[in-house]
């Protein structure tokens, strides 16, 4: 009898966490930093594959092109036993997530459950349907809210933030990122549309904590604010817009911005 195919559950967004069938992954080959790099290089590849040779480029620049070649070679041997410690040893056994074809390595997307590619899904799919469909009725925009705060859910943080100084994370970080705050500027808008002032504010907060000197979300807070007679708020919101705009970009608002 064929047993049941066990998944990888992996947390990217956050905080990286690995676990097959609901057992956390650590320790033994987890401890070595090649393993863990070698699969979080695949996790960020595009359809999470790479000819070997930009593996090799990636984690070893520094080597010749025959010791990278040894290098990758017992990384993902490794990285194959960190994920199935019951892997048998021998050309005859085969890894279920990740395997080599004509020097492409890749991860099994079949056997495989990463959160990173859920939000994007999620995602890439509010956004055409949202394309696609013109909502008038409140009903509607209520439940497409509901909708954008389910997907907004799937995010749990920067991804693999342990490793923001990585150029192979990096791209994949900032097109996350991009797509949250696509979320959250399209929430916030709806809530504006149905009077929701405070949930929009919830919405905006979050996208100045990715970019504190935002002056457009700054002066949408502030109208908020004052459309809600919280005048207070809307000036504490501007000396906090003329304060990250000093620090950060050595600049003042715009006179359009004004002090409310």
């Amino acid at each position: 009898m064929i047993g049941a195919r066990i998944f990888l559950e992996v947390n990217t967004l956050g905080r990286l966490e690995i676990r097959r069938d609901q057992e956390l992954l650590s320790g033994g080959n987890w401890n070595r930093r090649k393993v863990c790099e070698l699969f979080k290089v695949l996790l960020s590849a595009e359809q999470h594959r790479l000819h070997r040779e930009q593996v090799q480029e990636i984690l070893w620049p520094a080597s010749t092109s025959e010791q990278a070649a040894n290098s990758f070679g017992k990384t993902l041997y490794l990285l194959r036993r960190a994920l199935e410690p019951e892997l048998v040893t021998g050309k005859g056994s085969s890894s279920t997530y990740v395997t080599l074809d004509h020097d492409t390595v890749m991860l099994a997307h079949d056997s495989l459950h990463v959160d990173a590619d859920l939000f994007e899904s999620a995602a890439k799919q509010l956004q055409i349907k949202m394309r696609n469909h013109i909502i008038k009725e409140r009903d509607e925009q209520s439940t497409l809210l509901d909708e954008l705060d389910a997907v907004l859910g799937l995010y749990g943080g920067d991804y693999l933030p342990e490793d923001i100084y990585e150029e192979w994370a990096q791209r994949r970080r900032d097109r996350l990122r991009r797509t949250y705050s696509w979320l959250l500027e399209n929430a916030a808008e709806l809530a504006v549309a149905n009077a929701m002032g405070l949930r929009a504010c919830e919405y905006l907060h979050a996208l100045l904590e990715h970019n504190s000197a935002d002056e457009q979300t700054h002066r949408q807070l502030m109208l908020i604010y004052a459309r809600m007679g919280r005048r207070s708020d809307a000036l504490n919101q501007y000396q906090l817009l003329r304060e990250a705009l000093r620090q950060e970009l050595g600049t003042n608002p715009l006179p359009e911005t004004g002090e409310p």
